[in-house]
């Protein structure tokens, strides 16, 4: 019976810290809706939120942490654009959302924010390139090249460079993508 009681322990323990983790991410995403990311403290997610200091550093070392696990899911949408066509509707539909959002978009795109979402996007693009060894150069540096040609695109389009729909911005973006992944791979 033990055995039992410790398994529902385990259980709703990860529950829970499945709540305050997510309910961390949507206190977070409110507060950059409507604050600027420098002006946003931890103390202001953690009582949006509705959870004590130490439950923030449970899951997280800090803002920039807390800001890069908010960006995997949208940056890594587009960091699947070098993998294969298969994922155009998603970076089709990730463009759309940015674009909806255009003003927190660009946001996150340029100044401090912009470079810790370029960070992101290069660690992402980096774990695709691992099954696409071996490459010309070091994986780090291909995805750094892989990372700005997406974000150039974007950024230029969410600046209103070219009117152009998302899901022709989604195909341009995935076949050059593809194309240049193939030409950092060693030939076999």
């Amino acid at each position: 019976m033990n055995h039992l009681n410790a398994q529902t322990q385990t259980v709703a323990a990860d529950l829970r810290s499945q709540r305050s983790r997510s309910a961390l991410m949507q206190a977070f995403f409110q507060l950059v809706v409507t604050h600027p990311y420098h002006a946003i403290s931890v103390a202001q997610v953690v009582a949006s939120a509705g959870v004590a200091r130490s439950t923030f550093y449970e899951h997280f070392r800090g803002k920039d942490e807390l800001l890069a696990a908010s960006l995997c899911g949208p940056l890594g949408v587009l960091a699947d654009a070098i993998v294969d066509i298969d994922r155009l509707a998603g970076v089709e539909r990730i463009l759309d959302h940015f674009w909806s959002n255009r003003a927190l978009a660009l946001g996150i795109l340029r100044g401090a924010v912009g470079r810790r979402a370029h960070r992101v996007l290069v660690d992402l693009v980096e774990q695709r390139l691992r099954s696409f060894e071996p490459l010309r150069v070091p994986p780090k540096l291909a995805a750094v090249q892989l990372a700005g040609l997406l974000l150039a695109g974007v950024g230029a389009w969410l600046d209103g460079v070219s009117a152009v729909s998302a899901g022709d911005l989604a195909r341009s973006l995935s076949d050059a993508g593809i194309a240049a992944r193939g030409a950092l791979q060693v030939a076999r």
